[in-house]
């Protein structure tokens, strides 16, 4: 102990230790009297060496010391651009990720077809691992795939298996999850790659018009995508062609011209070509989601070309055609008007029910009633 901190450290313990007497002595003796108060005394002046924290028995007071800065934590690194040209490696191939232990029977088999270079069975891996239900999800692996089938198909689009690896590809490349990974820019360049080689293929144009439309992995460019609406529909409809892609391409020109996607609204044309968006696929996948565009489209105008009597051959499904046909012959509304046919549309729509047939029908029997 320093000579100079002697007396205060001395009367610093004599003060620690009358404190505790004290207070023992008023624990003792819980009824006396208080203490008389002490005396203020000046505090003494503080020594001129500060002492050192082992000698007067307490903690070191806490100084302020600058702490280090901590390092900048770098941001999590971004996932390298998926790319998207095909491989040209030849099977066997090896799945990159671990099969599970109770993987089924037919996924094993699948894998197996994959691995051998079976190209429907590729492409089944590629979507099983993109979204990592069936097998194990990984992006990289999942693009893998899809590019290795690519490398199997011939490079010209209008070949079937070719736009279905293309299509399924670019697909993946704008939706794929986490979001992180997308690269709808490679998406973009491989449809516009596989349309500049035939402008023919409807789908891989469709597909091109849904991104362009979107601003999808390119600048939005409305303009465009309608003039690759327009040449599909028209060139799918002189060449008398129906099913998936005439009637995609029919009921979207329809959407553009009804809401001026790209250029002037039209709502006469958007009617026609909402109908034949309906007529384009067989009868027995017609929805009510199919028709709706049209019986939209024909409630606002009060003349329609081709008329509506093309909707009696789904009214025995679809109680949306069966009720407006109804509306349609009691109002005298682009056909004739004609309460005994509308009567009949008004009970098969209430037979398949419609929200709205049983009133109707209801209002429409009690006008009967009155004559």
């Amino acid at each position: 102990m320093s000579q100079g901190a002697t007396p205060w450290v001395a009367a610093l313990i004599a003060g620690a230790v009358g404190g505790l007497v004290g207070g023992a002595v008023v624990r003792l003796a819980p009824g006396a009297d208080p203490l008389p108060a002490a005396p203020e005394v000046a505090p003494a002046e503080p020594p001129t060496e500060e002492p050192l924290a082992a000698e007067v028995g307490e903690a070191p007071e806490e100084l302020e010391v600058e702490q280090p800065t901590p390092p900048p934590v770098a941001p999590a690194a971004a996932p390298e651009p998926l790319d998207p040209t095909p491989l040209e490696e030849a099977p066997p191939y090896a799945l990159g990720v671990a099969l599970p232990e109770d993987a089924a029977e037919f996924v094993r088999k699948e894998v197996q077809a994959a691995e051998a270079g079976e190209l429907d069975s590729m492409l089944r891996v590629a979507d099983w691992v993109a979204d990592g239900t069936t097998l194990p999800g990984s992006a990289a692996e999942a693009n893998r795939w899809y590019r290795l089938a690519r490398g199997r198909c011939s490079a010209d689009p209008t070949h079937a298996s070719a736009r279905r690896v293309l299509r399924a590809h670019a697909r993946f490349l704008t939706e794929v999850e986490p979001a992180g990974w997308a690269n709808p820019q490679a998406a973009v360049a491989l449809l516009e790659r596989s349309v500049a080689v035939n402008p023919r293929v409807a789908d891989l144009r469709l597909d091109l018009a849904g991104h362009l439309e979107l601003g999808l992995g390119a600048p939005a460019d409305p303009a465009r995508a309608r003039q690759f609406v327009e040449q599909v529909a028209q060139q799918l409809l002189d060449r008398g062609e129906q099913g998936f892609d005439a009637s995609r391409a029919f009921a979207t020109l329809a959407r553009y011209l009804q809401r001026g996607v790209g250029g002037p609204a039209d709502l006469r044309a958007a009617a026609l070509w909402a109908r034949r968006a309906v007529e384009g696929k067989a009868d027995y996948l017609v929805g009510e989601d199919d028709l709706l565009p049209a019986l939209e489209l024909y409630r606002e105008l009060p003349e329609v070309p081709g008329g509506v009597t093309w909707l009696a051959r789904y009214t025995e499904k679809h109680g949306a055609a069966a009720f407006f046909l109804g509306r349609c012959y009691e109002e005298g509304r682009h056909v004739p008007a004609d309460r005994a046919r509308a009567l009949e549309h008004y009970r098969q729509a209430l037979t398949l029910e419609h929200a709205h047939a049983a009133e109707a029908l209801a209002r429409l029997e009690g006008l009967e009633a009155g004559d």
